[in-house]
């Protein structure tokens, strides 16, 4: 009987000792496969300039073969920056060129004016805020003056402006719903600039929506029974509101959408990839096929550097988060057909320049205004 309870006992062991391997294994790769990613950093930083690359101009045709060829966003390059390592830097990708930096300012003005653009819309948190003002510099340094048409006036409570969200569509107090946002410099903002041209004037509205989560609903309309209004829509989602409210009328010609993968770091692998399927059949049912939609994925964080997330860092949360961007918009993007674009891996993109960041989240606006000027030439690449 002895014989007996120490065979169960070992046995018992066993299948303990088994089970810890096997759950340790199904960690170690989870975690193993983050880092391994994250640590793919294949962009460089130098402070010579090369000389000029041989490579096929950039375009979304270049792009799109490169998702086939890579199964991924475009994720490899170099920085180039003067010996102070910030002012008047350029990036060179590794796929194809855009020329000298001068291409910007020669052909700059000329892309503007053929693309015949009267909106362009950005979605995110303070990254994407930061995409909006870079976008906006872009356009103002071709521009005869650009104009503030109104700001959300948040800062000291981080509460949405209802005066920026209701103007214009006669929406009255108890029709929103609003509640304090997770982030101080999410702000909506709309530039309207004239562009310099000699054939009448060509006006480009800019503007910035605000966006802490996929899921964000710090702005929403109420249904009729909780005081909202018959003939408008209630919406369970801040950016179920800007699609089906404030862009109701005027949707731009370009969205361009910085999901705030970083906002997301304590949400499961399961549930973002959930969250985000959510977010893109709401972008696929309310922004009309015209619209040209860009999707950037998350760049390098180097705050919140624990492991806490899931066993993980924040910056390892995020590719995986981009991994599943890519993964959901895959068959999109790599369509010829398709008005969706990726961009590039911005993890990797960013990876060598934590020296830039003075607050482990957002760079040195030298960094958004080279990925903007980059972003308005692919747009003129297929015309």
């Amino acid at each position: 009987m002895q014989g007996v309870k120490t065979a169960c006992a070992v046995l018992a062991l066993v299948l303990v000792m088994t089970s810890y391997v096997l759950f340790s294994s199904v960690l170690s790769v989870t975690t193993h496969e983050a880092v391994h990613v994250s640590s793919q950093c294949k962009v460089t930083v130098r402070t010579v300039s090369a000389p000029p690359n041989t490579l096929a101009p950039c375009s979304w045709k270049v792009f799109r073969n490169q998702y086939s060829a890579t199964g991924y966003f475009p994720h490899s390059g170099t920085w180039e920056f003067p010996s102070n390592q910030t002012a008047d830097g350029s990036f060179l990708p590794g796929e194809c060129s855009f020329g000298p930096k001068e291409t910007f300012r020669q052909k700059g003005l000329q892309c503007l004016r053929k693309l015949n653009l009267t909106k362009i819309v950005t979605m995110g948190d303070s990254n994407g805020a930061g995409y909006f003002r870079a976008l906006w510099r872009f356009i103002e340094t071709f521009s005869e003056h650009c104009e503030l048409v109104k700001k959300e006036m948040t800062e000291q409570d981080f509460v949405p402006d209802r005066n920026y969200f209701s103007r214009g569509y006669d929406l009255p107090a108890h029709a929103l719903n609003i509640s304090r946002r997770t982030c101080r410099t999410c702000v909506a903002r709309n530039e309207v600039c004239t562009l310099k041209s000699d054939s009448g004037e060509q006006h480009v509205s800019v503007e910035h929506l605000a966006l802490t989560g996929l899921n964000d609903t710090t702005l929403i309309t109420v249904p009729p029974e909780q005081g909202g209004l018959p003939r408008v829509r209630p919406t369970k989602s801040t950016a179920e509101f800007y699609l089906k409210i404030h862009l109701k009328d005027e949707m731009p010609d370009v969205l361009i959408l910085a999901p705030p993968f970083v906002h997301e770091r304590e949400t499961s692998t399961e549930d973002l990839a959930d969250l985000l399927r959510e977010f893109r059949e709401l972008i696929a049912t309310h922004v009309p096929s015209t619209v040209k939609v860009i999707w950037i994925p998350q760049m390098t964080t180097w705050r919140y550097s624990e492991p806490i997330y899931h066993n993980m860092t924040a910056n390892e949360k995020n590719v995986v988060f981009n991994k599943e961007l890519y993964s959901q918009l895959r068959s999109s993007i790599r369509r010829a057909s398709s008005n969706w674009f990726g961009f590039y891996d911005m993890q990797a993109v960013t990876c060598p320049l934590g020296y830039m960041s003075k607050d482990g989240v957002h760079l040195d606006p030298v960094y958004y205004d080279v990925m903007m000027r980059h972003l308005v030439m692919l747009l003129c690449s297929d015309i």
